[in-house]
């Protein structure tokens, strides 16, 4: 492994069972490493930047332990930018990447899973109940769009869904209603819309998934 495989190594977590954790989880769990074990980390900002892709979960298990839960674009550069800006605790990436102040607002694999493991073993239970105890909906994962007009795509989906929800667009297309959301938003790296959504239920999640897959192929064929 080289220099820069070492500097930009992702976090990625199995629980005691060998389940994947999705890093946003991750992200919410390092909340109780500054908010409840070094409460004193804290004290001068306790802003804590979080992906947008991230789940709901995220936010309320940060707010609900003391944090500022701020959501931000993802990327590397414009994560560690933004932190650096508001001087920020910590920040998390849909990716597995983590970036923290007393790193100099850099990310690192390694602290994190110190972090991790330091949480585990003051919590003393299990990461699947750590998890268990965080995560409260249904969540898709990003999901990849090959269409011809994405531009014709966000704009169509801003049409039809902006009334009754929150948009940002910071990065993409959000929207949050109350017991869903989900954004879409161009692949920088591969020719992909990628959507992700999030609902209260599995049933709720299967419905909207369909539907919002079949206004995308719509509005990319001019329908």
């Amino acid at each position: 492994m080289g220099h820069n495989d070492t500097l930009f190594a992702k976090c990625v977590c199995p629980d005691e069972l060998g389940s994947f954790v999705s890093p946003d989880l991750i992200t919410a769990l390092l909340g109780l490493h500054y908010f409840n074990h070094y409460p004193e980390k804290a004290k001068e900002n306790n802003r804590v930047l979080y992906d947008i892709r991230s789940s709901r979960s995220v936010e309320e298990c940060l707010t609900a332990l003391g944090g500022e839960a701020e959501f931000c674009p993802a990327g590397h550069a414009g994560i560690k930018r933004r932190l650096r800006q508001r001087g920020g605790l910590f920040a998390g990436e849909l990716t597995g990447h983590y970036y923290f102040r007393e790193n100099h607002y850099c990310d690192s694999a390694v602290i994190a899973s110190f972090f991790v493991l330091s949480v585990l073993s003051k919590e003393g239970i299990p990461l699947s109940a750590l998890i268990s105890a965080i995560s409260k909906y249904h969540y898709s994962g990003e999901i990849n769009f090959q269409v011809e007009n994405k531009v014709k795509v966000i704009d169509h989906l801003r049409n039809v869904y902006s009334r009754g929800g929150r948009l940002s667009s910071i990065d993409g297309l959000k929207i949050d209603f109350p017991g869903w959301w989900f954004i879409i938003r161009n692949s920088t790296t591969e020719s992909y819309l990628r959507l992700v959504l999030e609902a209260g239920s599995a049933e709720e999640l299967a419905a909207k998934k369909e539907e919002l897959t079949a206004a995308i192929f719509a509005a990319d064929k001019g329908l």
